[in-house]
């Protein structure tokens, strides 16, 4: 059994045969009961008593209401004799509640820690950086800074310096327009006025004029402490990667810091980078340049323009590159940037080319304002991953959808009515007529509800039979898919209901699916009747929920998929080639668009900066051929055109509808997409700022391909957004 330790040091189990130690999270352990978020769990075994068989076990607790819940996750171990191992665990928190790790073996616990958790309430004020480096003050001068966006102008453009003593500036190069790999756009330079870059970061049209003010929190980790698993970031919002030895990290960490990026997250990569360590682990081929080596050089006069002087023209030690194909500069030059961007999947990779913890950095006036405009996107999609499954009970959000599209509906009144006339013209009437023909009237005391309980119990099993032998599963989601990264992301919604009580197993393939309980958004109809076992093993994630009979119960599900294969040809007929039959002929191109998969795709619109197609139906493996038609007459936001492209009622129209108002923060990928490119600005205007043609449509398929274990009805809904 495990021996007290509540004396001890925090995070630290010891007895005469085994230690324990863990550490969560990243510098300390902070959870909202409103969004709930997965965490990494460390821990250290070190055993010098008899081999241990076992499960190490993190045990956490939903927020403290009637139906709160208790989860397990679980890994098994063996520890032989002597044995020294790390394990890590994703858990997900949403509660206050200290979770517990513990060391099973059998029934016997061999030792036990509780880990001490800081609980907030709504959305954290705090931008969580996570930095990479050996110096625990190398991101200090920005700690506790604002950032927040000044209204009156766009990231890496001018900037009034006069409250920090540089002066008015009025010079300074802008980034060039989308897709200009970094060259300045006209009537850039000293003297004018700056052109706004399509960029990441940017106030949203139709955004409200209040802007929440975030404070820079870094904390530095080693090398060690990245996660292995890609929800396991979910309390960061940026990580910087400094001079901390990235060859030291293992193939599962670099995976999944790859798989973060690519669901959303920031990465800043800064001149102190470990190079040959970036390309040991294959992260380089996410970075927007080509590093070459590092030198001194002249400062930047843009530079210097937007955030200030160094005080001095003393050359300044940067990390030298070259642009790559498909990333722009947004301070520099091709051949010699200072700020690089580049998307990969939804995430946002930025290549900084100097060191930031040099002194003439640590000293530079315009230190706070540059990392303010580095740091913008993560502060714009800080919400990303909260929970927009909606409300409490299947009235809310999409679990409204999620009953809608496993066919669940209360019974109708009418059998209720029916129902009660069979009782009040059959039951009672039939049986006093036969207790009279019997005469044993007498005996209409014991008769009737003896009649009542079995007419009950036949109704009950007509009911049952009706509804059927089968379990009820139904999935709704977002799919992202990045034909030009290989990459595919998805995020959505997943309600069970068993048609028998028991443990109910679900198991997701691959290893990069995770599955979380919403207990916050369960209705009073949805019951676990003990802990919820979360194992993730070779063969991927796998769930066991003890449930009763005809209850529901709902999941949020996310996964990233590397190697995803394409969805969508396009090919394009410039110049006006045969149009389709009834396009319209003020079209000014044409394109065959061919649907690789194995399921028909509903509702399909391409769009790009050239043009908008008219809506189609794809059938598994057709090709159809489309005009472009003029962007001109589509004054109206995408979500509002795009509605009235569905039929209304059908499961379509229900998706889009419980989704449209997350669209603008949870898609990413392309600049366009946070300048509220689908509900707030007019598609007119929206659609030429693209940067990548984007096929969006309606498919009747799991992505995550989750399996129930035993006999279900399966119904699956997925909006597919396809960036090509």
């Amino acid at each position: 059994m495990a021996q007290d330790n509540s004396g001890g040091e925090p995070g630290v189990f010891h007895s005469q045969s085994l230690d324990m130690s863990v550490t969560a999270g990243f510098g300390k352990l902070t959870v909202s009961n409103w969004t709930g978020c997965w965490v990494p769990f460390r821990i250290t075994l070190v055993n010098q008593g008899p081999p241990i068989s076992g499960r190490l076990m993190v045990y956490s607790e939903s927020p403290r209401t009637p139906t709160s819940q208790g989860r397990q996750f679980i890994k098994e171990v063996t520890l032989p004799t002597g044995s020294r191992q790390l394990h890590e665990i994703a858990a997900y928190l949403n509660s206050g509640e200290s979770p517990i790790v513990r060391l099973m073996q059998g029934q016997d616990t061999v030792a036990e820690l509780t880990i001490a958790v800081d609980r907030s309430y709504g959305m954290s004020d705090q931008l969580e950086i996570a930095v990479l480096d050996s110096d625990s003050t190398a991101l200090n001068v920005i700690n506790s800074a604002e950032i927040v966006r000044t209204p009156n102008r766009e990231p890496f453009t001018m900037v009034n310096r006069a409250s920090t003593g540089a002066g008015q500036q009025t010079g300074g190069q802008a980034a060039g327009p989308a897709g200009s790999q970094g060259n300045p756009g006209p009537g850039t330079g000293a003297g004018a006025p700056p052109t706004p870059p399509n960029q990441p970061g940017r106030q949203r049209p139709g955004a409200p004029a209040y802007q929440p003010r975030m404070s820079a929190h870094p904390v530095t980790i080693s090398a060690d402490d990245l996660p292995r698993e890609f929800v396991s970031f979910d309390p960061v919002d940026v990580v910087v990667l400094g001079d901390a030895p990235l060859s030291q990290l293992t193939e599962e960490q670099a995976r999944a810091l790859k798989l973060w990026i690519a669901s959303g997250g920031l990465l800043v990569v800064t001149g102190a980078v470990d190079g040959a360590g970036l390309r040991s682990t294959g992260l380089d081929a996410m970075l927007p340049v080509e590093a070459e080596g590092s030198a001194a050089s002249e400062p930047s006069s843009q530079l210097t323009d937007l955030y200030g002087g160094f005080g001095g023209n003393a050359p300044l030690p940067l990390l030298l590159a070259q642009l790559r194909q498909g990333a722009r500069v947004l301070v520099g030059t091709d051949s010699k940037p200072i700020v690089a961007e580049r998307f990969y999947g939804s995430g946002l990779v930025r290549f900084v080319a100097f060191n930031p913890k040099l002194s003439v950095y640590r000293a530079w006036v315009g230190a706070k304002d540059f990392w303010t405009d580095v740091l913008m996107p993560a502060a714009d999609t800080k919400t990303r991953h909260s929970n927009w499954m909606g409300g409490r009970g299947p009235s809310s959000g999409i679990q409204s959808f999620l009953y809608r599209l496993a066919r669940i509906a209360p019974p109708s009144t009418r059998y209720f009515l029916l129902f009660l006339a069979l009782y009040v013209l059959l039951v009672g009437p039939l049986n006093y007529l036969v207790l009279r023909w019997m005469r044993k009237t007498d005996l209409a005391w014991l008769t009737i509800p003896a009649v009542v309980i079995l007419f009950t119990l036949v109704s009950v099993s007509i009911a049952q039979i009706s509804r059927g032998g089968d379990s009820i599963e139904s999935e709704a989601s977002i799919v992202e898919v990045f034909q030009r990264d290989n990459l595919a992301r998805s995020t959505g919604g997943l309600m069970i209901m068993p048609s028998s009580k028991g443990t109910q197993e679900m198991s997701v393939a691959g290893p990069s699916c995770y599955v979380n309980d919403l207990s916050n958004s369960r209705g009073p109809g949805s019951l676990f009747t003990g802990d919820i076992e979360t194992e993730r093993n070779a063969k991927g994630l796998l769930l066991r929920c003890p449930m009763t009979t005809w209850t529901s119960a709902e999941f949020q599900v996310r996964a990233v998929e590397e190697s995803a294969s394409p969805v969508i040809t396009v090919t394009e007929h410039p110049g006006g080639g045969p149009a389709a039959p009834g396009a319209n002929s003020a079209a000014a191109s044409t394109i065959d668009i061919q649907n690789l998969t194995g399921a028909p795709i509903a509702r399909v619109v391409y769009l790009s900066s050239d043009g908008i197609s008219d809506v189609i139906d794809l059938g598994a493996r057709e090709e159809k051929r489309v005009s472009l038609n003029s962007l001109a007459p589509y004054t109206t936001a995408f979500t509002t055109w795009y509605s009235s492209q569905l039929q209304a009622g059908s499961e379509e129209e229900g998706l889009f509808s419980s989704m449209a108002g997350i669209l603008d923060r949870e898609i990413g990928g392309d600049a366009a997409f946070t300048q509220g490119f689908f509900q707030s600005t007019q598609l007119a205007l929206a659609g030429r700022k693209l940067q990548r043609p984007l096929l969006i449509g309606f498919i009747d398929q799991s992505r995550s391909r989750m399996e129930f274990h035993g006999s279900s009805k399966q119904h699956s809904k997925s909006l597919y957004v396809i960036q090509l």
